[in-house]
């Protein structure tokens, strides 16, 4: 039996400014966050070629089914390598990944940030 970890959801219809948590309706189960994102992709593009580029009536995001963490593995160009662990909670939807702590940007080190 699958374990299923996360979960698309949808609105059904577009908003404007804030999306009451109400309208979040579930369209999809997936085991893994790559499935989730793959499922998200697809849906985004069958809604833009409904639309149209630029047009919506339809919004998506992706929430964890069951406590998790996310790890995420920050390269610089240097070589280095630093992973960042972040919790994703059950019923939230799923957290980006951070930057390392001193990291200015997703390919620099702190190290190699000082030293520019």
């Amino acid at each position: 039996m699958s374990v299923y970890r996360f979960a698309v959801e949808h609105t059904g219809q577009p908003f404007a400014g804030c999306i009451p948590e109400t309208a979040w309706r579930e369209l999809s189960r997936h085991t893994s966050l790559k499935a989730a994102e793959r499922a998200t992709r697809r849906a985004y593009a069958a809604m833009r070629q409904a639309c149209g580029p630029g047009a919506w009536n339809n919004h998506y995001r992706i929430v964890a089914v069951l406590d998790t963490t996310l790890t995420g593995t920050w390269y610089c160009r240097c070589g280095k390598a630093e992973t960042v662990v972040v919790p994703c909670l059950a019923s939230q939807p799923y957290p980006a990944v951070p930057l390392p702590a001193g990291w200015p940007d997703g390919i620099t080190c702190a190290r190699c940030a000082q030293a520019q």
